[in-house]
């Protein structure tokens, strides 16, 4: 079967060398909630996926292979060159800028995983928001435009990193990996596919978050006891998670004497904006259900819901 603490392995370890096998079998899980047993990726199968993905229509991961152009299951290798150079890499310069600073934390922000690029024939590529490349939108911008940074000046990654730290925020991903995420496994990933009765986002973000307190208690780095959070991923999965949250209970992860709880009513509190104001600022934005989310209808960051959710007035 495929047990939390695999997929936690999977997600962990994923740039070391591991079991090809294991690999595949964790991939097809993710994407199709099928257990290990149940996933036949044999060197045969892997084979016919390739040679059948664009005709494909009743398998599920391969009908999420054909939606995601370009993506190749089989080069494991290209997939971990890049999780390790456009993720590991820009990651660790951050959470170094980050410790520096000793005083407490006073807000996290919840993404959801970084976004990957991958063209036939060539090699993946993600944007992930502390990556030295330009990263286009909103992700990196709508931040930075909440911590009061001068208009007009070009966003960096340098300079977010350092307003990061400055302003002492913990940016955690719901899942390190860069990997597709689509429309039908952002539907699945909610609500079918589950670990031990919890669905798969609320196994990665414990897993992220306890990841988080780990690397803050090596620091001796605190935690501030009012931080505030914002989702700033898109709805579909934050609301899975809220709801989980509202029907089980306070979300809590703790590891050597700190802790990280989310609770729902938290999820559903306002800040001083009313929405008569906030619609004037947004016009034709369509205001997400939960405070905390930082998505407006274009399912991009909006740096007005993101500032909303922070309680930064």
């Amino acid at each position: 079967m495929m047990t939390e603490e695999k997929i936690k392995k999977f997600i962990n370890e994923t740039s070391k060398k591991e079991d090809s096998n294991d690999w595949y079998s964790c991939v097809n899980f993710i994407y199709t909630g099928k257990p290990e047993e149940e996933s036949k990726l044999s060197s045969e199968t892997i084979k016919e996926i390739e040679d059948t993905k664009k005709k494909a229509k009743d398998d599920a991961l391969i009908s999420l292979l054909v939606d995601i152009d370009g993506f190749d299951i089989t080069n494991r290798k290209k997939w971990v060159t890049c999780i390790n150079n456009h993720i590991i890499k820009p990651k660790k310069k951050y959470l170094e800028n980050l410790f520096k600073n000793k005083n407490p934390l006073k807000y996290i922000v919840f993404s959801e995983a970084p976004m990957l690029t991958w063209k036939k024939g060539g090699d993946p590529s993600s944007n992930y928001i502390f990556r030295q490349c330009k990263v286009k939108g909103s992700y990196r911008s709508a931040p930075y435009k909440v911590f009061n940074v001068p208009k007009n000046k070009a966003v960096t990654n340098i300079e977010l990193i350092a307003t990061f730290s400055r302003e002492r925020v913990a940016f955690i991903d719901l899942i390190d990996l860069p990997i597709p995420i689509s429309t039908q496994l952002r539907s699945k990933w909610n609500y079918e596919i589950k670990i031990n009765c919890k669905p798969l986002t609320i196994v990665f973000l414990e897993n992220s978050l306890l990841n988080f307190l780990k690397e803050i208690k090596n620091e001796n780095i605190d935690l501030a006891p009012n931080f505030e959070f914002a989702f700033m991923m898109p709805p579909q999965t934050a609301f899975g998670i809220i709801e989980y949250i509202r029907d089980n209970g306070p979300l809590n992860v703790q590891y050597g004497g700190k802790s990280i709880t989310i609770d729902y009513l938290k999820t559903i509190e306002c800040n001083s904006y009313d929405t008569k104001k906030l619609f004037g600022y947004l016009k034709e934005e369509i205001l997400p259900l939960y405070a905390r989310i930082a998505m407006g209808g274009s399912n991009n960051p909006s740096d007005k819901l993101l500032k909303r959710a922070l309680n930064i007035h």
